[in-house]
């Protein structure tokens, strides 16, 4: 924090820092929920959904059900069961 020299210099800077995380985090979350590793068994598969899920909620970004929905049968409509 160099060259700041006022507490609000430094909140904003820090809150601008933090936001750009979370975009780029939330982001990729996105992606990884509707592109998981197909290579799993099922049980595995939806844990690892639900620990994408969990992480949308832990950051603040709660996801719709629908989008969870979406997100688990982009994967396993093509895998054999």
């Amino acid at each position: 924090m160099v060259g700041l020299h006022r507490a609000y210099q430094i909140w904003n800077k820090l809150h601008t820092y933090y936001a750009t995380q979370s975009r780029a985090k939330i982001k990729k979350l996105k992606v990884q929920l509707r592109n998981p590793k197909k290579d799993r068994s099922i049980s595995t598969y939806l844990l690892d959904q639900k620990k994408i899920v969990d992480t949308f909620v832990a950051i603040g970004a709660p996801i719709s059900i629908d989008d969870q929905i979406e997100g688990i049968y982009s994967g396993q409509l093509t895998k054999r069961i």
